[in-house]
């Protein structure tokens, strides 16, 4: 089983940062699928190529595959120490102040550091010749040149059981292979002399042959090899087979066939006639190069950008669940995908990391370019989870560079709306990318908390959602006041409270107007309705009281809930929104659009 916690690159290119601004040296919190989210140009592919290519990788195993070295050094550490005591001697060179405080049977994961530490104690030992010092004020209990033989006997043995640890605890074994697979590939032969895509990956990004990388244009060839091969390949292509019959083709019985003569590899499904595997459907084939290296390779590091490409959903999920299994494999993947995202957070959180990705600008003094640097944020995923609790898809959060924060549904669609009717909403902000929306209404705000030292209790919204901005009404109940209140001292200048009492207030008397002249059933003249009147009013209880002076309400049940907010908002804002244009846009509205178009671009450097 192949189980790692850490890898570390001490050679990382300065550009990749953590949230502290500090640059990153390892990678941490790994898990058997390790997810790299984040807007396009974030550098996750650039980090997951950087750490394909690195050899002679150092690793940590995870606690699951515990290492050798530390309990070897365990029984070191406790043969020493009794060989001393016996004698009445309480060191030994170096190791008298050094024995003991590498407690590495307790300190598991280990790393190459420790291995390196005690190589070099013990060499210092040897080239000084086994010094002893004695306990102060007593004499030798045992002559010193036999405890000295025992100790050299005792290092030999930690020597002799660890002599290949360097190589195959430490540093990622020769055995496991590095696998890369593009967005480019393709099942679709482009020519016979050879594979382009891989060669054209290895000159643009100087990959090495040491790794693989795999666009599926060769995999006629390599499933000839397996056809071929010995025993134990044979094995691996009838397995894969099996895979594809059971859980791709629907229980079918499929049949790889590497024809002579051919340069594209053959699949026959149940009685069908064959037929060259390109001529699948491009979901069929993706799925099929992102599976093989499964069974076409022992123990691996497989790179994979946009695993998601052309996939199904179902398909989505079918492929990152069969990766879960794979225990002698470990999977980087750079995504996109929501759909694989939200099963990662949801059901399989003891196989999955997540790393999220943003893109930092930073213009400095005398430099006409601004420097580019890339900040990586291990998610925890315990947080990521609680934001179901809140109603929020823990993918939206994770995939967007601004969270907006709103009260619900109808705060979200009236400032979509503005947004659009304000030239920013599809010009310059794209949702989804620069911005999403996530709702906190309800009891639930009482658990959200935007501090940097939250109660674990409390959902840690900074830990998913670093650039978060929070929308809230202005509504002055204490309940509502108290909230707001928080949320300024946490949120600062990323704490936006409306200029009216509720969303809805935002609107000009012209669309008030026609949409309470569609429940009426004659026209309501805009002019009744003034703007320094409502704004700080419920607007429900507002609108009745105007309409009783003007000629009654008519409407059914009134427009006033018991609070005196709008009834049914809902509805209210599918029409209003119905009658809202650019033209109508309230002065409070346009002031909200520009503090949210501030707030957005600080989070999105590419807007700056």
């Amino acid at each position: 089983m192949l189980s790692i916690e850490t890898i570390h690159f001490p050679g990382a290119p300065s550009a990749y940062v953590n949230r502290d601004a500090a640059g990153i040296q390892a990678l941490s919190g790994l898990r058997r699928i390790n997810f790299f989210v984040g807007a396009n140009n974030s550098g996750k592919s650039r980090l997951l190529r950087f750490i394909a290519q690195q050899r002679g990788l150092l690793v940590t195993y995870s606690e699951r595959q515990r290492p050798k070295l530390a309990l070897a050094y365990s029984e070191l550490n406790r043969a020493i120490r009794e060989l001393l005591d016996r004698g009445g001697y309480v060191g030994v060179g170096e190791l008298q102040q050094t024995l003991g405080r590498r407690e590495l049977g307790r300190s598991l994961p280990i790393g190459a550091d420790d291995f390196i530490g005690i190589s070099e104690e013990l060499d210092s030992v040897e080239a000084n010749g086994y010094q002893l010092q004695l306990r102060s004020g007593s004499s030798p209990r045992r002559n010193s040149q036999d405890v000295i033989r025992d100790i050299k006997a005792a290092i030999v043995g930690f020597r002799s059981q660890t002599a290949q640890l360097p190589a195959s605890e430490l540093r990622l074994p020769s055995n496991v292979a590095r696998l890369y697979i593009p967005t480019l590939r393709s099942l679709r032969p482009l020519n016979s002399s050879g594979d382009q895509i891989a060669a054209r990956y290895r000159a643009d990004y100087e990959i090495d042959n040491e790794v693989k990388v795999l666009t599926g244009q060769t995999l006629y060839h390599q499933c000839r090899g397996l056809l071929l091969g010995d025993l134990e390949s044979r094995e691996r292509i009838r397995g894969y087979q099996e895979f594809l019959g059971e859980e791709v083709f629907g229980g079918e019985e499929v049949a790889l066939i590497p024809r002579d003569g051919q340069e594209s590899l053959y699949v026959k499904l149940g009685n069908r006639q064959e037929r060259p595997i390109h001529e699948l459907g491009d979901g069929v084939q993706s799925l099929i190069i992102n599976t093989f290296p499964m069974f076409a390779f022992g123990p691996a590091l497989v790179f994979i950008e946009e695993p998601e490409l052309f996939l199904h959903p179902a398909m989505q999920r079918q492929l990152v669940c069969r990766m879960s299994t794979q225990l002698d494999q470990v999977w980087f993947l750079a995504t996109h995908s929501n759909h694989a995202l939200d099963l990662a957070v949801e059901g399989m959180q003891d196989d999955v990391s997540v790393h999220q990705f943003s893109e930092r600008l930073e213009q400095r003094s005398g430099q006409t370019t601004a420097v580019q640097t890339f900040c990586v944020n291990a998610v925890p995923l315990d947080d990521a989870r609680s934001l179901e609790l809140i109603g929020a898809r823990p993918s939206s959060i994770l995939l967007a560079n601004c969270v907006l924060w709103v009260e619900g549904i109808t705060d979200r669609l009236y400032i979509r709306k503005l947004l659009e009717l304000s030239g920013l909403l599809g010009s310059r902000l794209l949702e989804d990318i620069h911005f999403v929306f996530a709702e906190y209404g309800g009891s639930n705000r009482a658990h959200l908390s935007f501090r940097e030292d939250a109660d674990p209790r409390e959902v840690r919204v900074l830990s998913i959602a670093r650039y978060s901005v929070l929308i809230a009404d202005a509504d002055s109940r204490a309940r509502n006041r108290s909230f707001v209140e928080r949320m300024e001292r946490e949120l600062g200048d990323r704490f936006i409270k409306l200029p009216v009492r509720e969303v809805e207030n935002l609107l000009g008397p012209e669309v008030i107007a026609a949409v309470l002249s569609e429940h009426e059933g004659r026209a309501i003249p805009s002019a009744i309705f003034r703007p320094d009147e409502y704004k700080d009013r419920y607007l429900g209880s507002y609108c009745e009281e105007i309409l009783r002076t003007n000629g009654g309400i008519q409407r059914t049940g009134g427009y006033a809930d018991d609070s005196g907010t709008m009834k049914s908002k809902l509805d209210f804002c599918g029409r209003a929104l119905r009658h809202l244009t650019a033209e109508r846009l309230s002065p409070p509205a346009k002031e909200l659009a520009d503090a949210l178009e501030a707030r957005i671009v600080a989070c999105n450097p590419t807007l700056r």
